[in-house]
């Protein structure tokens, strides 16, 4: 239907166009431009999926059946997998909340037994991989067993460059793939891990969540870490998931001799989030990105962290990147 829409649009204005140049002049501009108008509304509404898609993944939640993974409904911005669920043995994997924004994802997932008995204590996944649409990156998996013992939560974390092209909303793909392999009980630190379920356990849904990011407003700057090394800040975002920089860092492929991780955590271990209350909060969750021709001095870089629970934007005060304090304006 949208086709045929924007076929109908510009096949009008062009016959407009056509007669328009058989008209007098004051009528054919006057035609012409209402003409004009009318199709750009057109396209104005047939570009709202598009928008949609970009802020919460509509479009690729409505097509999601059709290339058999699974919608996620939005509930106070939060992503709630539908039926996206894996059973093996006695056991269940369920999909149960997304949340993230423009860098960065959150996926909490819920093991169970199908009985509804205890879970035992200890039990991890010996293997662990996520496809996304997401940049380059990485992340971690943590557990909770809940308090009656009956489920284990999984909580996935992604920080990543963002979405890996700027045409990514006209794809409409925010599949996301999620395999955990062989069910297995840590006995402790002295004990090799026992076998409890062999097998492969894939989910795949919508990575859909309302994105909240803003980007914050400041002049590109350098700042400098307490290894002497200087880097160039360009753009930063923030959301109440985490931040984003966009940054020039030296090139850390040119001198292979160099101590590569700590020129990266120098600067890395120096970022704090200020809230409105005084309090700093040290960014631990962070991921570093860097790519440079070898024979270049500098790298295109980007940072990104989560912050270790939701904070909402109207808390934060300022960051503190390497001593420099950067005002939390967004635009």
């Amino acid at each position: 239907m949208n086709e045929e829409l924007l076929y109908d649009a510009i096949g009008d204005v062009r016959d407009d166009w056509v007669l328009d140049a058989e008209q007098p002049a004051g009528k054919r501009s006057q035609r012409r431009w209402i003409r004009f108008l009318a199709a750009c509304l057109v396209l104005a509404l047939l570009a709202l999926p598009v928008h949609a898609e970009y802020d919460n993944g509509y479009v690729s939640n409505l097509l999601a059946p059709l290339f058999g993974y699974a919608q996620t409904e939005l509930v106070d911005s939060i992503g709630v997998p539908v039926n996206a669920s894996v059973e093996i043995g006695a056991y269940q994997l369920k999909a149960e909340a997304v949340i993230g924004d423009r860098y960065h994802v959150a996926i909490v997932y819920a093991l169970t037994r199908q009985d509804g008995g205890v879970v035992p204590e200890g039990l991890r996944f010996s293997d662990w991989q996520m496809y996304h649409p997401f940049g380059n990156g990485g992340g971690s998996l943590s557990y909770q067993r809940s308090e009656d013992g009956k489920t284990i939560h999984i909580i996935e974390e992604y920080t990543g460059g963002g979405w890996s092209s700027w045409l990514y909303p006209l794809f409409f793909n925010r599949k996301v793939t999620v395999e955990f392999g062989d069910l297995v009980q840590d006995l402790g630190t002295e004990q090799e891990k026992r076998m409890v379920l062999e097998g492969e356990w894939s989910l795949s849904f919508t990575l859909r969540y309302r994105d909240t990011t803003q980007k914050i407003h400041f002049r590109p700057m350098e700042v400098t870490d307490r290894e002497g090394n200087s880097y160039i800040l360009k753009k930063g975002y923030v959301s109440p998931i985490g931040i984003h920089l966009d940054l020039t860092s030296p090139n850390l492929w040119k001198d292979y001799s160099a101590n590569e991780s700590i020129l990266v955590q120098a600067f890395c271990e120096s970022v704090y989030l200020v809230l409105k209350d005084g309090s700093q909060i040290p960014l631990e969750n962070w991921n570093f990105n860097a790519s440079a021709k070898e024979s270049e001095d500098t790298a295109d870089a980007n940072y990104g962290a989560m912050f270790p629970t939701p904070i909402p934007l109207d808390s934060m005060e300022a960051l503190i990147i390497c001593d420099v304090t950067i005002p939390l304006e967004v635009e």
